[in-house]
């Protein structure tokens, strides 16, 4: 994504590598011809593991501020193995309580 998107400030909107030689088995090994200094190489690091990181501190923190819901779709899953759609939106409301989510449909 770094080196083909610009999904970094810092590299800016570059393309780095070369593909491969499309011919024969060599196009399916996805290795690249490097066209770029090893300084670049190490900024191209530096963005993936900023990138990396801050994605990985965003999931986490939306799933410990979810947390409660997620708990309440695992008890009703292991009570009943799956959910419709129906009962997994009952899960995600705010208010939901596991006493009232596996009600028995009327």
């Amino acid at each position: 994504m770094v080196t083909r998107f610009g999904m970094s400030e810092r590299l800016g909107n570059m393309t780095y590598g070369l593909p491969p030689n499309q011919r024969f088995l060599k196009a399916l090994s996805g290795i690249e011809e490097r066209d770029y200094s090893e300084q670049t190489a190490e900024v191209i690091d530096q963005e993936v593991r900023h990138l990396i990181d801050t994605l990985y501190d965003r999931v986490k923190k939306v799933l410990e501020e979810r947390r409660p819901a997620l708990e309440r779709i695992v008890k009703g899953l292991i009570e009943k193995e799956t959910l419709d759609e129906g009962e997994l939106k009952a899960f995600l409301e705010p208010d939901n309580t596991p006493a009232r989510t596996l009600a028995a449909p009327a």
